[in-house]
């Protein structure tokens, strides 16, 4: 059983460059969320995978990997006045 607060501690220090690897793929976390199980592209693939280890998919937490750019949002006054 999954410790929420724990993994999502563990998986929020998961370094992004690592991260980067598996990006646009369905990974299974480990049950402590400080590594990946495995990935693939399609999860059906993915899945078969875990079965083939002796893990049941619905044990694990499976997600899509989407790194995306980071973005600085910000407003001028200039930028404000103008709305």
């Amino acid at each position: 059983m999954i410790e929420i607060n724990a993994f999502r501690h563990n998986q929020s220090r998961f370094p992004r460059a690592e991260l980067e690897k598996y990006n646009g793929q369905f990974v299974a976390w480990s049950d402590d969320g400080t590594h990946i199980l495995v990935a693939h592209a399609d999860r059906a693939q993915m899945e078969a995978m875990l079965v083939a280890m002796g893990i049941y998919p619905g044990d694990v937490l499976i997600c899509r990997v989407a790194v995306t750019d980071e973005v600085a949002w910000w407003s001028t006054t200039e930028d404000s006045a103008q709305s």
